[in-house]
């Protein structure tokens, strides 16, 4: 179950599958958040998982890994990523460094987004 904040194109789990969040809304029949996925399921929130970052999902999402096994780089070293950490480094335009700790490709999405304004969507 997610708890956290969820924007429209996170990719997050359900059953087993990745999907899209293409909706979001409170549902007061139900009294709760109701998520639609792909543009035609709608859910529960309670429903749904977050995906779990892995190399595979870095690279889906634009990452380049570095030369250091397990570094993952986004927009020259903009965002460096260690998944079996799950530390996330930002670089700003002044050189400071931050750090964040990520687990889930929605969490990461949001943070390039709050942070640099860019959606991070998968690359096929």
């Amino acid at each position: 179950m997610i708890n956290e904040l969820l924007t429209i194109g996170n990719i997050v789990e359900l059953h087993g599958m990745q999907h899209t969040v293409t909706g979001i809304e409170k549902s007061k029949a139900f009294d709760c958040d109701m998520i639609t996925l792909d543009e035609w399921l709608r859910v529960e929130m309670s429903e749904i998982k977050g995906v779990v970052i892995t190399d595979e999902w870095l690279k889906k999402l634009g990452f380049q890994e570095k030369r250091m096994v397990g570094i993952f780089d986004y927009k020259q070293s903009v965002i460096r990523f260690a998944p079996n950490h799950n530390l996330c480094e930002l670089n700003d335009q002044l050189g400071k460094e931050r750090n964040f700790d990520i687990q889930y490709v929605h969490q990461l999405q949001n943070l390039a987004y709050l942070l640099l304004g860019e959606t991070l969507e998968m690359k096929l």
